[in-house]
């Protein structure tokens, strides 16, 4: 596989080889896009046919192509990172976010996890960027929001922790019902006939509240 990788980055300008501790990366992203697109189904047939007999995936992905024992993949890393966490804690809330089909094996992990659906307490939310087939079951359009969902989580979490004075509580008493932004966060105004907090809204935007 090295040597294959090797033969395609002295063919296309601007590729590169990573070395990870667990895989091989061959990455496009500073070439010109439609022939690196092209040289990587290239790449990726000719890896699967020459390693079909090998206990390793091959994965094309966000301007790369990987190749991973198939023992090892982000599923299995997040399963031993809550492992971990519960040792310690029950884990109340996980926020699992990717880009690319190598992001996959971590979304259906989270999805069929059975210890999630006997917390009646913890909030799980597997999230592609990008709207596309995936075992996850939220979506962001792009990067952009992505960094103001961290924000925004930053942010809460912030205001969750703080103390408040006097002026802070007035603050909030008098925006809150003006759906303005409070220290607590959000509120909305409702119309006749709605319920506090239903509204259409895009794929996890309602998380913060």
């Amino acid at each position: 596989a090295r040597k294959l990788l090797r033969m395609y980055t002295d063919r296309v300008h601007g590729t590169y080889i990573q070395e990870k501790a667990c895989s091989l990366v061959w990455h496009y992203a500073d070439c010109d896009q439609d022939w690196g697109a092209m040289q990587a189904r290239e790449l990726t047939d000719h890896l699967e046919d020459i390693l079909e007999s090998d206990e390793v995936d091959v994965i094309p992905g966000q301007c790369r192509v990987e190749v991973r024992p198939k023992t090892i993949n982000k599923g299995v890393a997040v399963e031993l990172l809550l492992r971990t966490i519960e040792k310690k804690k029950p884990v109340d809330f996980v926020l699992c976010v990717g880009d690319d089909r190598s992001d996959e094996d971590m979304f259906a992990l989270i999805r069929d996890r059975q210890r999630f659906s006997e917390q009646g307490n913890c909030a799980v939310y597997a999230c592609t960027v990008g709207l596309r087939p995936s075992h996850a079951g939220y979506y962001l359009s792009e990067m952009a929001e992505l960094r103001q969902l961290l924000k925004a989580l930053q942010d809460k979490s912030i205001s969750a922790n703080r103390s408040y004075s006097t002026t802070d509580l007035t603050l909030l008493d008098s925006r809150s019902a003006g759906g303005s932004q409070g220290p607590l966060g959000r509120r909305r105004p409702t119309t006749p006939g709605q319920k506090p907090g239903s509204t259409n809204r895009r794929p996890l935007e309602g998380l913060i509240e």
